[in-house]
């Protein structure tokens, strides 16, 4: 699996069979796994996102579909 939030590199990537997961799906694939709260996580996002991480959402509940 490629982590990558680079639209450019995912793409490549794709196409040449990887999974890819952005900085998002690795959040939510640790909460998931119950390796972090969602809680914990979106702390995570917060601190990113203040370092000028650029994000669609403010939390991961927004994405939390089960």
């Amino acid at each position: 699996i490629m982590l990558t939030d680079d639209r450019d590199a995912r793409r490549a990537a794709r196409e040449t069979g990887l999974m890819v997961s952005g900085t998002l799906g690795a959040l939510m694939n640790l909460v998931r796994a119950n390796a972090l709260s969602l809680a914990e996580a979106d702390k995570f996002l917060v601190t990113m996102k203040r370092s000028g991480y650029r994000c669609p959402v403010n939390s991961l509940s927004e994405l939390n579909t089960g």
